[in-house]
């Protein structure tokens, strides 16, 4: 299965792209922070570019980009300090302009590289308002943090939150000095939805300026219909012959045909209020009803995306890791062999995450491409019963909020299975992994009728307890010894048994199986089971209620899946020992007079009533993850508001509704199977290090290494996808078209 918008996949990227941007900073190396700041810019530009309806407003330097966006809204007298129109070489960055409703006059704000939180140890990008200087300095590339410098204004254009413009550096032929920043502005260009073009008299007669825009239609603008406006014109306002001139010159630089030329060319100036009453308006109606990029422009987009993480990712990756084994040097010291004993037990966890990851990657393909090809059924006869014949194309690019858009959006949505039916499935597809990991019979096919621990497998159709073959005694121990609570290691096993590393590799399957319980009993993670969204703090304490009979009834299955599950779950421990996953569960899972026990060795208390327990799925932690993973409630719809719409025929955007949905199904279990294992990692290795009284050496340089392989595992995927679409955009085959 490919994915129709690869770039859903970006998110992933970025977010393990700026980790390592954060762990290489003990490196200290100048050329590779410049790098690694450079590619990050444009793949987090790109995500933008992905979740956003852009409309990309670009034009060589000086030709008036600047000030046309100062007269669509108004800003000449109030607000023009934000955007400073200049003749010669000014911004370096773009800058998004967004409407926002709650804007009453312009405000500044700065997308920056920076940490997430107190700790410092999560970065990302992070939005903060910012006074006129510091925005103009940002658009300049003074700041080295900043990513896109966004300018809020009254909502005036759009209709949809999801669309802005993005006001462009000035457009020029490539070159060394000025690479980063074409390539940069190049690629905003080719990723917009739509377009517009700025130029003035001047650069329609010169040679060279003539040369510049054509190369900007040829290599940028494939396919696309971008609107023109020729700036500074006012002083022409009553000369009608010579603005038609112009427009017809226009026409023939890029190449409009003459039957379009008076609606896509436009004649605009800033200093006559007169003039500008005549121009404003129809500029509007044009943006209100403008094309919608085809597939060349698509392609094209790609192209440039599958490039950067080819030559210019690969390269800062090679470099990373060069400089890495430079600083670091060979391992080794007084440690007694406990650098390596730690390093070997992640090195195992990475081998069995990452082969469970790759089977668990071809069941959500399967699961969602099932569930799309039945979704298309179902939608194909509600469009030749409601829409084929009767409105055959939907509205412009902006117009996203018309009667007839939100209706296909309304049968698109209910067209996709509902989230409980999601979830079912994901239940069912990845049995096939945690069974064959777990050792369960191979026999175990319960209905979806029956009862949650028939339908995990721990229980036979008989009501008889099934014998899975691990987790072992043996496991069990193991475990203890590795993810036990620091303030309980009097009470634990002083060694582990000589089946440790095949214990290791059994914990990436034990914590999707925690995400299989989850799933069939959601209110164990704090998430409501009929909308599949986090319930109320309030109501959380009230719903474990329900379900802790079960779990006391099953203290006998405990002594094996369930307890190694529960175990898994208590690794979510904060720094001082104490837990914060689901008390009540583990006391359970552990019976009677072991609860005690198990609530002393975690620092958790044993009431369902506790806070800890209304809490426990909150914040980045294994519960956090399985949280995010069965949260599927507004997947759909959130989907469907973020499609990007290359065609204005019923049937086309319906099939990229409904492959939206898709694709941001499939994002979405895989980036949360990632972040459950990150999770789980992290803690199995606080916990080592902990345990064998290491020193922030091998943190420092596992950081980076995880992050690197992060990123290197994101880039294959990618470059994967791209690789599908280039073959084929539609994801429903011709003939099903």
């Amino acid at each position: 299965m490919h994915m129709q918008s690869p770039e859903l996949l970006l998110k992933d990227l970025n977010r393990a792209l700026l980790e390592l941007n954060a762990a290489s900073v003990v490196l200290n190396d100048q050329e590779l922070a410049r790098e690694l700041r450079d590619v990050t810019r444009r793949l987090v530009l790109a995500e933008v570019l992905s979740g956003t309806w852009i409309v990309a407003v670009g034009g060589p330097q000086g030709a008036g980009k600047t000030t046309l966006m100062l007269s669509m809204y108004g800003l000449e007298e109030c607000g023009a300090e934000w955007l400073n129109p200049n003749e010669g070489r000014g911004e370096r960055l773009p800058v998004l302009i967004l409407e926002d409703d709650s804007c009453i006059s312009p405000r500044g704000a700065l997308r920056e590289l920076g940490p997430l939180d107190h700790t410092k140890q999560r970065f990302g990008v992070v939005e903060r308002d910012v006074e006129v200087g510091e925005f103009q300095s940002a658009t300049r590339n003074a700041n080295t943090n900043a990513v896109l410098p966004v300018l809020y204004v009254p909502r005036t254009y759009f209709k949809h939150p999801g669309q802005a413009f993005l006001l462009l550096p000035g457009y020029e032929q490539e070159d060394r000095d000025n690479s980063a920043w074409q390539q940069l502005m190049r690629q905003a260009l080719v990723g917009a939805a739509g377009c517009i073009i700025v130029t003035d008299e001047t650069r329609l007669a010169g040679q060279r300026e003539t040369e510049i825009l054509r190369d900007m239609l040829a290599n940028d603008l494939p396919g696309t219909c971008p609107l023109v406006v020729i700036s500074k014109t006012e002083s022409l306002a009553a000369n009608v012959e010579r603005l038609s001139e112009l427009r017809t010159r226009a026409g023939d630089v890029f190449q409009i045909p003459s039957g379009e030329v008076d609606r896509r060319v436009h004649c605009v100036g800033s200093s006559d209020p007169s003039f500008k009453a005549q121009w404003l308006p129809r500029l509007r109606q044009e943006l209100n009803d403008m094309a919608i990029g085809g597939t060349d422009s698509r392609q094209v987009q790609l192209s440039r995306l599958q490039g950067v993480l080819e030559k210019r990712l690969g390269s800062v990756l090679n470099l990373a890791a060069s400089r890495s084994r430079l600083h670091f040097g060979p391992s080794g010291g007084e440690d007694g062999g406990a650098v390596e004993v730690v390093t070997c037990v992640l090195k195992a966890f990475d081998e069995a995450k990452n082969d469970l990851e790759e089977r668990y990657k071809d069941a959500m393909m399967r699961m969602v491409a099932s569930h799309r090809d039945k979704a298309w059924e179902s939608l194909e006869s509600i469009l030749i019963r409601k829409y084929e014949g009767v409105m055959p194309k939907l509205g412009g690019l902006i117009q996203t909020t018309s009667e007839k858009h939100q209706r296909l959006v309304s049968d698109t949505e209910s067209a996709w299975p509902k989230p409980h039916q999601v979830l079912e499935s994901f239940v069912t597809e990845t049995a096939t992994l945690t069974h064959k990991k777990l050792g369960a019979p191979k026999d175990l096919q319960a209905p979806e009728d029956t009862g949650v621990f028939k339908r995990l497998g721990y229980l036979g159709s008989d009501g008889t307890i099934t014998a899975w073959g691990r987790p072992t005694n043996d496991d069990i121990r193991n475990i203890q010894v590795m993810l036990g609570s620091p303030s309980a290691e009097a009470d634990l096993p002083a060694l582990a048994t000589k089946e440790l590393e095949s214990t290791v590799r059994l914990l990436p399957a034990l914590a999707l199986e925690y995400a299989r319980l989850a799933s069939l009993m959601p209110v164990l993670v704090g998430v409501d089971s009929k909308s599949l969204t986090s319930l109320p703090v309030t109501d959380v304490n009230a719903a474990l209620q329900s379900v802790k009979q079960q779990f006391q009834q099953a203290t006998d299955i405990s002594k094996s899946i369930l307890r190694g599950v529960a175990m898994v779950m208590a690794v979510d421990v904060g720094v001082d020992g104490k837990i914060d996953s689901l008390p009540a569960l583990i006391a359970a899972l552990t019976g009677g007079a072991n609860a005690a026990a198990a609530s002393a060795g975690t620092g958790a208390a044993t009431t369902i009533g506790t806070t800890t327990t209304a809490t426990a799925a909150a914040g980045a932690s294994v519960a956090g993850a399985v949280v995010g993973i069965i949260a599927v409630g507004y997947l759909a719809h959130s989907a469907l508001q973020e499609v990007r719409r290359h065609d204005a025929q019923v049937r086309s955007v319906a099939q990229q509704m409904l492959a939206s949905i898709s694709d941001h199904h499939l994002v979405h279990f895989m980036s949360h199977f990632n972040q459950l294992m990150k999770e789980l990692r992290q803690h199995l290795r606080q916990r080592l290090e902990r345990r064998y009284r290491l020193d922030e050496q091998l943190m420092t340089q596992d950081r980076l290494a995880k992050a690197l392989a992060d990123v290197a595992g994101g880039r294959r995927d990618l470059l994967e996808q791209l690789a599908l679409s280039g073959r084929s955009l539609s994801v429903m085959s011709e003939s099903r078209a």
